[in-house]
């Protein structure tokens, strides 16, 4: 189980970023699990965890310095399906998925 009920991101086009996420998510399992039309669509493999939406303030999405989400795959094939489908589907990576011996 995971410690956070879920993560938010802000996009500015729902129907490209569905696209992304239905492609880099499904190699872990996770799929639908809400679809709000333009409001909104969560992921995950059992729950919502994982929503992609507009900014509920109407503004323009931006990235936060210093944000970081780590999915949690299952094996390497896993991960390297999730790498693959990321680059094919729009995604840029710093790196290519492999053991980070600075990370616990």
């Amino acid at each position: 189980p995971s410690i956070m009920s879920h993560v938010s991101i802000g996009v500015s086009d729902m129907d490209r970023s569905a696209r992304f996420y239905d492609a880099v998510l499904a190699p872990f399992g996770a799929r639908r699990i809400l679809d709000l039309g333009p409001h909104g669509i969560a992921y995950g493999r059992v729950f919502p965890e994982f929503w992609i939406s507009r900014p509920l303030d109407g503004g323009v999405p931006s990235a936060g310095n210093g944000t970081h989400f780590a999915f949690l795959g299952r094996g390497r094939e896993e991960v390297d399906a999730f790498w693959a489908a990321g680059l094919a589907n729009g995604g840029s990576g710093d790196g290519e998925p492999g053991i980070r011996a600075d990370y616990g």
